[in-house]
């Protein structure tokens, strides 16, 4: 929707008076509003100080009235418990927030919650609400998983809630939704979905989680008619672009999904500052119009590799992957690796991810195919776990000309023992044992997102930083 403010400014004489004057009428702003979806809603609201005033107002009430029959008069506890526990409200509630559609049938509430929050959420439900706990796993498709599962019951209400049983982070079952309108998530200030422009059309796609999940008993936005679900991306009619199922995407790239807030002291955007949460939808893609369809792909070396390269033979062969990979990477840089069992560090080519055309963050590069960051993942992973940046030498006062990205491998990969670094810290003090490969970066220090290639001549330096961080016991926790 256009801004109507921005309207004004191309009318003269009455028309400009005739749009002045709707401006100033509540009653009209809020019945236009009330047929937009949330997005435009919030953009008409930067109008001025009465629409803002308009849409701040309708939207409490929306909110409430989607959620208060599921927590009657506690709303406003909710409301704080859901950003003190880092939890998140999914399925219809926040689909109906998002597409402004609050008289819309909800079977229940869905709640996500991280290991940490969970008690304190089951409490709230059953102490202080009065929600009789009920079954305790869900739909079958999460047996395999690492959630826990609790559904609960009031006088006809139905609430469900999902967790990880360890502390990590809740926005992982979101990126395993069954489909892609179920990657849509609320706080009590803002929603965020991963796919905006399907998901504000009604249109959906099946994830490897939705395969699984049959007709006997289907869950999310496949149970609900007002969708229209696709198993594949053909329906686009062209090029998946970075929708494509089977190319990984990131929560850094925040143009990838769309975050709005309404309510800033409970902001949605704010849960995935920092986030680095990669996920993707499937392992192939089968729409005839993408480049990166099967048929093109499927010679491609997996990545990461199913055994990660170790040694000089091991890297020469990874790298005629990286060259022989269709479609040809964007682009290469260099990057500097240990492996574990080289007898020196090695210069190798570093590409852009697969559907990535420029370097925004370091969630683009695809290191994996030296250090695997993604571990046993297939769908979803914390790469940026696995993440160090050094812009100091530890115990040393001068600081090294540029900043560098120390890239390891995930502990679920169940990496070796790393002998090169080994024998690099022979006479350090530090006894512990690093295991994978290290892959180092270089880049400006004013500037991180300026990736500088690595050289012959920086193996001195980049071996003399990583004895200084091994000696260093302390580093790599603070880091």
């Amino acid at each position: 929707m256009k801004n109507p403010w921005i309207i004004t400014t191309n009318l003269i004489g009455e028309q400009r008076a005739a749009v002045t004057d709707f401006l100033q009428a509540p009653e009209l702003i809020a019945l236009i509003m009330e047929n937009q979806q949330l997005p435009d809603v919030l953009s008409f609201a930067r109008t001025c100080k009465l629409t803002q005033c308009v849409a701040v107002d309708m939207l409490a009430r929306q909110f409430k009235k989607l959620l208060a029959p599921f927590v009657k008069k506690h709303l406003p506890n909710f409301s704080k418990l859901l950003a003190r526990t880092n939890s998140m409200v999914t399925g219809s509630c926040a689909v109906n927030m998002l597409l402004n559609t609050p008289d819309h049938p909800m079977n229940d509430l869905n709640i996500i919650t991280n290991g940490k929050g969970w008690k304190t959420m089951d409490n709230f439900l059953v102490e202080t609400v009065g929600y009789t706990r009920m079954a305790q796993m869900g739909h079958p498709a999460l047996i395999a998983r690492n959630y826990r599962w609790q559904s609960y019951s009031l006088n006809g209400r139905q609430v469900t809630m999902t967790g990880t049983k360890n502390p990590y982070d809740a926005l992982q079952i979101i990126a395993r939704g069954p489909t892609t309108i179920d990657m849509t998530v609320m706080t009590a200030g803002g929603v965020a979905t991963l796919y905006p422009e399907w998901t504000m059309n009604n249109r959906g796609c099946t994830t490897n989680m939705g395969e699984k999940m049959t007709t006997t008993w289907p869950t999310g936005s496949m149970a609900k008619s007002r969708f229209i679900i696709s198993n594949n991306t053909e329906f686009l009619k062209k090029a998946c672009g970075r929708s494509c199922p089977a190319l990984w995407r990131s929560i850094q790239d925040h143009e990838e999904y769309l975050a709005v807030d309404w309510d800033a002291r409970f902001s949605v955007k704010r849960c995935l500052r920092n986030n680095d949460l990669e996920w993707r939808i499937a392992t192939d893609c089968t729409n005839q119009w993408c480049p990166y369809r099967k048929e093109v792909c499927g010679e491609n070396a997996p990545v990461p590799p199913v055994i990660m390269p170790s040694t000089l033979e091991e890297i020469k062969e990874q790298e005629h992957e990286i060259w022989r990979h269709k479609p040809a990477y964007k682009k290469l840089f260099c990057g500097m690796l240990y492996a574990t069992h080289d007898s020196e560090p090695r210069v190798v080519k570093v590409p852009l991810r697969d559907g990535v055309t420029s370097f925004k963050n370091w969630m683009d590069l695809d290191v994996n195919h030296w250090v695997n960051q993604k571990g046993q993942h297939t769908f979803v992973a914390l790469g940026g776990k696995w993440q160090k940046t050094a812009t100091t030498v530890p115990n040393s006062a001068t600081a090294p000309a540029f900043a560098y990205k120390i890239l390891l491998e995930s502990p679920c990969a169940n990496p070796p023992p790393n002998l090169l670094v080994e024998s690099i810290n022979a006479t350090g003090t530090n006894d512990i044992q690093h295991e994978g490969n290290i892959l180092i970066m270089k880049m400006k220090r004013e500037d991180e997102k300026v990736i500088l290639d690595m050289a012959e001549r920086d193996k001195e330096f980049t071996t003399f930083l990583l004895k200084a961080i091994m000696q260093d016991k302390d580093w790599m926790a603070k880091h």
